[in-house]
């Protein structure tokens, strides 16, 4: 018997090479424990509430590993995809940043306060440098 060719081959990646979001954010969170003490001089316990430094800088990986092209799409993510709640630290109760907010945390974070010995500085600055602000 002939068989039609096959138009489609789907190949499936060994889970060795394909690392988890779990993985991600196990490795995430053990960065930002190293970078905790800074957080703490940077974030007083005083003065009006504003996003974690630890929240906001897991919002931008994950906007980086997605390749979501704007502040406004991640929010969007993030109001309504619970795993993208889930790795950003946030509960499914909780409010979702504004975009305007978002952005002047992470400008505020990244190019006025961490220290620039951090190399995720250098590249999460050139990654916000490229997203579409929409």
């Amino acid at each position: 018997m002939h068989q039609p060719p096959v138009l489609v081959h789907l190949h499936r990646r060994p889970d060795s090479v394909r690392p988890s979001l779990s993985q991600a954010r196990r490795l995430a969170d053990q960065a930002l424990d190293r970078l905790k003490p800074t957080f703490c001089r940077l974030y007083p316990e005083g003065g009006r509430p504003s996003i974690s430094p630890e929240q906001l800088l897991l919002a931008l990986l994950l906007q980086a590993i997605y390749g979501i092209r704007s502040e406004r799409m991640m929010m969007e993510q993030l109001d309504y995809n619970l795993l993208v709640r889930w790795f950003a630290g946030l509960n499914p109760d909780d409010f979702v940043w504004h975009p305007t907010t978002f952005n002047k945390n992470r400008d505020r974070l990244l190019n006025e306060e961490l220290p620039a010995k951090y190399p995720a500085r250098i590249w999460l600055r050139g990654r916000a440098n490229q997203v579409d602000r929409s």
